[in-house]
């Protein structure tokens, strides 16, 4: 779902400002698939995974840890990570934008005691249309399950751009956030251009439609001060993250890597808790059982004509497919 315009105008605009071509370019990642994490018999301690740093020419410093949190699979301790490929915002030729973020079902939020403390009448919602998304996850919501961004990039300068790549930075592994569940539910929209799997070690922006690493297939350019429009998932199962979205690209030879944010906050998506028993398939026993005994202190649900009530976060689970 690539949109595309020259400036801001409107985006059915037939200009070239991006040419996306089905071809076998690749970015500077996109020949690694998602890096899987090692089985619990065969992983290594943190004080044997030492980091990886990479500084671009021009651009910005990446690194990337593969020591994992105490426990990867909904952790209540031993949480958060420390910060997995810090990077920080660089002056460049790609300006980036967030201009919407919300869950893929728009009005489920995992909310923490920090956001209910901000935010206390969450809890007190009557109907759902009343639940203001923008101000939640301004004060640090979660999207449930799968975390959707709406963004714009923009060439400012005046010789074409080629993005590269883009995967999260600046990734923490959260504890899992139980204090609330709002799971109003409300109508998806269109599908997006490219998803990450936040529950590998390594997320990799993947191709929606086909589940190929997206960039080598896809050629992304934009011409001389144009602007393009992306629509990115970020998915978890199991999970609590919080994070930014490093754009790498190659202008004039170089390669520099843009940071891309939610208006001045990380991204954040964590687990409802409540998948199917698919997703389990694989998990060691003892995960298996920790996931199960999990609650949230608090739940709403919607029920007829959009009022919002309460429900027995112990019945809420049981009707989980898992």
């Amino acid at each position: 779902m690539l949109r595309f315009a020259t400036g801001r105008p409107a985006r059915a605009a037939a200009a070239a400002a991006v040419v996306v071509l089905l071809a076998g370019c690749a970015g500077s990642g996109a020949d690694d698939p998602d890096i899987d994490w090692p089985s619990p018999a065969t992983a290594p301690s943190p004080a044997a995974s030492p980091g990886l740093s990479t500084t671009t020419p021009g651009g910005t410093t990446t690194s990337a840890t593969s020591a994992p949190a105490a426990r990867r699979i909904a952790p209540t301790s031993g949480c958060p990570s420390a910060p997995e490929r810090p990077a920080e915002p660089a002056d460049g030729a790609l300006t980036t934008r967030t201009e919407r973020y919300i869950s893929e079902v728009s009005q489920n939020l995992v909310l923490d005691a920090e956001t209910l403390a901000a935010l206390p009448g969450l809890l007190t919602l009557k109907q759902s249309p009343d639940l203001d998304t923008p101000a939640a996850f301004a004060n640090g919501a979660y999207a449930a399950n799968t975390g959707w961004a709406q963004i714009e990039l923009q060439n400012t300068s005046d010789t074409r751009i080629r993005v590269l790549d883009a995967y999260p930075v600046n990734l923490v592994r959260e504890c899992m956030p139980l204090d609330a569940l709002l799971w109003l539910l409300s109508e998806g929209g269109d599908p997006p251009d490219m998803t990450f799997d936040m529950d590998k070690a390594a997320p990799a922006a993947r191709d929606a439609a086909t589940g190929d690493l997206y960039f080598k297939k896809t050629k992304l350019t934009l011409d001389p001060n144009s602007t393009s429009y992306l629509s990115m998932f970020f998915t978890t199962t199991w999970g609590a993250y919080t994070f930014d979205v490093g754009i790498e690209y190659d202008h004039d030879g170089e390669t520099r890597t843009a940071v891309l944010d939610n208006k001045g906050r990380p991204f954040r998506v964590a687990s409802d808790l409540c998948g199917q028993a698919a997703d389990l398939l694989g998990l060691p026993e003892q995960d298996v059982t920790h996931l199960k005994s999990l609650r949230f202190d608090q739940v709403r649900v919607v029920a007829d004509d959009f009022n919002v009530v309460k429900a027995d976060p112990k019945a809420h689970a049981a009707q989980c497919p898992w």
